[in-house]
């Protein structure tokens, strides 16, 4: 290959269309290898050093990397920072909501099971921590259901006789 060809498929034409606005040749090499051009093409198109396109492209790839360290994905029985806003709301990372799968605008139950501590349910988790108490006081052969239908059709009785 002679200096100056490209081995991509994608013409000087069209890398000049995706760069020409961009402001700094770090710019452009990103942008490019984006798109898929080798770095060889890239330097040769930029008129530049193959080692300036990798060590800006390296610089990248390092910077998304600690970023990803930085805010690590939370996953069941995480715990994460939440700073308390002036109004008293809390802001959740969508990090730690994943896992819940609880998105914008569903309701998640909060209570304080201990002094100092906030529990947040999602409705799911609520009704059935909710059905587990109702099992500790109701024996297993009693149909809550049965029981209130009954009371309903005393009262119905009692309405009548008095009516």
């Amino acid at each position: 290959m002679k200096l100056g060809s490209f081995d991509s498929k994608m013409t000087p034409e069209k890398m000049n269309a995706l760069t020409t606005r961009l402001p700094t040749k770090s710019a452009k090499i990103r942008k490019l290898a984006e798109e898929g051009v080798e770095r060889a093409d890239i330097a040769r198109f930029l008129k530049i050093r193959y080692q300036h396109v990798r060590n800006v492209l390296l610089h990248e790839e390092q910077r998304a990397a600690a970023a990803t360290k930085l805010t690590p994905k939370a996953e069941a029985g995480a715990s994460s920072r939440v700073v308390v806003g002036p109004d008293g709301s809390l802001t959740l990372a969508p990090d730690l909501l994943r896992p819940l799968s609880v998105k914008h605008g569903e309701v998640v139950v909060a209570t304080s099971p201990a002094d100092g501590e906030l529990l947040l349910l999602t409705m799911p988790a609520a009704i059935r921590r909710a059905q587990a108490i109702v099992r500790e006081f109701v024996p297993a052969e009693t149909s809550l259901v049965e029981d209130l239908l009954d009371d309903r059709r005393r009262e119905a009785e009692q309405d009548r006789d008095r009516g």
